[in-house]
């Protein structure tokens, strides 16, 4: 969950579904929710990321598996199209996929499988006939 400038992160009790604050949480992201706020976010298949999409950026943020702990990575955030309305990752966590609102563009990233940066993929953006939504 994202607020105030932060993101906090929460650990779910299998057995309950109860909700658990992680150690560390609120992480902060380093951003004016007013002026910059995060439209979209998506997990990494694996659960080793998580990445949220801002005003004009990706921030990416390391999972740590045994405390659920968060970590921004070094290389975030990366640019992103203006208002990244949806952000996915596909299902073999190659590459993650920003819908520009204004820009009725979709930008594709390669995900490094070490770090889980991003770099813009080849001919990215690819022009979309509308304005995106989620």
């Amino acid at each position: 969950m994202i607020g105030e400038g932060a993101l906090y992160a929460y650990a779910i009790d299998p057995n309950t579904g109860g909700l658990a604050d992680i150690p560390g949480s609120p992480y902060p992201v380093g951003y004016d929710r007013d002026k910059e706020p995060f439209y979209s976010s998506a997990v990494h298949p694996e659960g080793k990321c998580i990445y949220l999409a801002g005003d004009s950026r990706i921030s990416v943020f390391a999972i740590d598996a045994v405390s659920g702990a968060l970590t921004e990575i070094e290389d975030s955030p990366v640019a992103s199209g203006l208002f990244p309305m949806a952000l996915s990752v596909d299902p073999l966590a190659r590459f993650v996929y920003a819908a520009s609102r204004d820009q009725n563009a979709l930008f594709a990233y390669s995900i490094d499988p070490v770090t889980g940066s991003l770099s813009e993929a080849a001919g990215s953006p690819y022009p979309l006939p509308g304005a995106p939504a989620a």
